[in-house]
């Protein structure tokens, strides 16, 4: 309800709506970003799917390749692994989403997958964490740009 509330309001700038955004609970920033892949064409394959080792997505999403992927036998093919992070202003724990992230997909690098592993925050990322998110091949989606992508796709 909330979610509904806030996504239908017409803000006056980023930081008005940064803030209503952070004003929703975790789970509900995770909803929002399953909505915007569902809308894109991705399917939902796990919800909070962990290691128990310190690895950990809160989304996995898969999408087919066209065309190749109706000669294959495995279907999801490519694959999103998504950590959200709800966070305003500094967080003391940046590289945590980092680190989870590499975790969750150290076991399927040897299983010849394609996948991504995506960082979304609703606050900004340090020049630290860009750095280090660009050299394991991290995408990272901040607050500016999750607010693209809902006027997108929702």
């Amino acid at each position: 309800k909330e979610l509904r509330k806030i996504l239908n309001n017409n803000y006056k700038n980023f930081n008005e709506f940064n803030y209503k955004l952070n004003s929703l609970n975790p789970y509900d920033i995770e909803k929002l970003v399953e909505l915007i892949f569902t809308a894109a064409g991705y399917k939902l394959e796990d919800k909070n799917h962990y290691d128990r080792e310190g690895g950990d997505a809160d989304l996995v999403f898969s999408k087919n390749f066209e065309i190749i992927s109706d000669f294959l036998d495995d279907k999801n093919l490519y694959q999103l692994y998504i950590q959200v992070k709800k966070k305003l202003g500094k967080d003391s724990n940046e590289f945590e989403g980092i680190e989870q992230l590499e975790k969750i997909t150290s076991t399927i690098d040897s299983e010849n997958t394609f996948y991504s592993k995506i960082l979304v925050s609703t606050s900004t990322f340090s020049e630290k964490v860009q750095r280090e998110a660009k050299r394991k091949n991290i995408i990272l989606i901040d607050g500016k740009e999750l607010v693209k992508l809902i006027i997108k796709y929702l």
